[in-house]
């Protein structure tokens, strides 16, 4: 078929599809969009200069930054975020493409690796949560490429790629900064173990790097400090490094994922194919393991999501097909996909919900009645989506005990909601909530009841049962909105 349309027309049409399906879904979406569509708004009013409320550290400027500000611009924060999501959430697609061919699939294997990457499931969980991974895993398979072909002495492009990508994926993406590291020291490595008569492409590969590495450095001094291992803004009380429960699907990703980097040492026809390997390897390893540090479990946890990306360029250079099954395992393999694609986007934006049509109107009820005021949350990433629509602080809830920076605050916020006023103030408890709202300058309280059951999560030292009884019962707090799961207290 390809001799017919041509590889680039079939490309596109496939980019294409996966762009329409993506709009549809997000465009249908009533509710705000995800979970750190607040802090990408954040970042991009950090750009314009507007000095953004409550920012737990500054962003690069393409964080998505200056990346998210036209469409903001065109179509608002709501539709314009969504627009973005779904534009951005498909840079992965064309690079799977590229890497199919340079690990040796067919043109056929190729294309159809990339309409699953249109439809993969789990890029799906990423449009809704955020987008900026799947950036920063684009960025991450462009850098594997440039890397095979500087060690093979293809010209001066692929240096100057590989060049770009350092920088590139630092000012995108913290997360994928830190996988990229991982991913392209491991990946030339194993090039190198694997096709030793490349060795004297070894020395143009480290210029390049170094040269990367160079211009990424300014980068990570201006907006690293705050994110590395051991900051206040993400330590949080508890062990370094513990495993996760068993049935925890990073378990499943450790078994398929070390399974498949074997079979790519051991069939891949190519080094290139064949250095994915111990990189499919390593983080298989790392998805099971979780930290209280979330400079490390951002890096363990995304790095499950990398592992799905990289694994469908590998297995479509490793899987032959019979020629009497290709158009029927192909038209199978799509409609899986493209089915598994819309029931993930929906479970995934249910679990993800932070700003419902009734939680807005509660935001909006607020600013008319105070524009300034500060406002008690109960999900820190709800904070954000407040922070960047209201432009007012807002004091969160947080699932585990918070680290440093946070601590006094949340001391407040548990008063404030009845739960704890033990060690903040030396009055009766009307008195202590009422000072600890003044503390946090909030006259408001904002509350989706759904949570912490919608996304299946608990709340660490909350009281028992349901841990919002006691805002409605609190004499301090009086109900001025609600409907749906969303109620709107003042601080009296």
């Amino acid at each position: 078929m390809h001799h017919i349309f041509g590889p680039a027309l079939l490309l596109s049409a496939i980019t294409i599809s996966g762009l329409a399906l993506r709009l549809i879904l997000v465009l249908n979406h009533e509710p705000y969009l995800g979970i750190d569509g607040g802090a990408y708004l954040l970042g991009m009013q950090q750009v314009l200069g507007q000095n953004p409320v409550g920012q737990d550290f500054t962003r690069p400027p393409l964080a998505p930054g200056w990346l998210l500000v036209p469409f903001a611009h065109l179509w608002g924060y709501d539709i314009g975020y969504k627009i973005w999501s779904a534009v951005f959430s498909m840079a992965p697609v064309p690079v799977v493409y590229l890497l199919a061919r340079q690990y040796g699939a067919s043109v056929n294997a190729a294309l159809l690796a990339t309409t699953v990457a249109a439809f993969s499931m789990l890029h799906a969980e990423l449009l809704v949560t955020g987008a900026l991974p799947l950036i920063g895993f684009a960025v991450i398979g462009l850098g594997m490429w440039a890397i095979s072909k500087v060690i093979e002495c293809r010209g001066p492009a692929p240096w100057l790629i590989l060049v770009a990508c350092f920088p590139l994926v630092v000012v995108v993406n913290m997360t994928s900064a830190g996988i990229a590291g991982i991913a392209w020291a491991a990946y030339a490595l194993a090039f190198i173990r694997f096709d030793l008569e490349r060795i004297a492409g070894f020395m143009p590969l480290v210029a390049s790097a170094t040269v990367g590495a160079l211009l990424a450095l300014p980068i990570v001094f201006l907006y690293y400090g705050d994110v590395m291992f051991g900051s206040g803004n993400l330590r949080h009380p508890g062990p370094l490094f513990v495993l996760a429960p068993l049935g925890n699907w990073g378990w499943f990703v450790l078994v398929l994922g070390s399974a498949l980097a074997v079979a790519t040492v051991k069939y891949g026809q190519t080094a290139a194919v064949k250095a994915c390997g111990p990189v499919l390897l390593v983080f298989s390893l790392l998805a099971v393991v979780w930290s209280f540090d979330e400079s490390i479990i951002n890096i363990t946890f995304r790095g499950r999501y990398f592992v799905a990306f990289l694994a469908v360029p590998v297995v479509a250079a490793l899987l032959k097909v019979p020629s009497t099954l290709r158009v029927a395992f192909a038209v199978a393999l799509v409609s899986i996909s493209a089915f598994s694609y819309v029931r993930a986007f929906n479970a995934q934006a249910y679990y993800s919900q932070q700003i419902s049509v009734e939680t807005a109107q509660a935001l909006q009820l607020a600013k008319r009645l105070d524009p300034t005021s500060a406002i008690i949350v109960n999900s820190f990433s709800m904070a954000w989506w407040t922070q960047a629509l209201n432009g007012v602080p807002a004091p969160a809830v947080w699932t585990s005990p918070p680290g440093e920076k946070w601590k006094e605050e949340y001391g407040h916020v548990r008063c404030v909601l009845g739960w704890d006023c033990r060690g903040i103030l030396q009055h009766g408890n009307t008195v202590w909530a009422v000072e600890s709202g003044l503390a946090l300058d909030a006259r408001f309280v904002l509350l989706d009841v759904s949570f912490p059951d919608r996304n299946e999560t608990f709340i660490d030292d909350a009281p028992e049962g349901n841990p919002w009884a006691p805002a409605e019962r609190a004499e301090w707090l009086r109900l001025i909105y609600s409907k749906g799961d969303t109620r709107l207290y003042q601080v009296r």
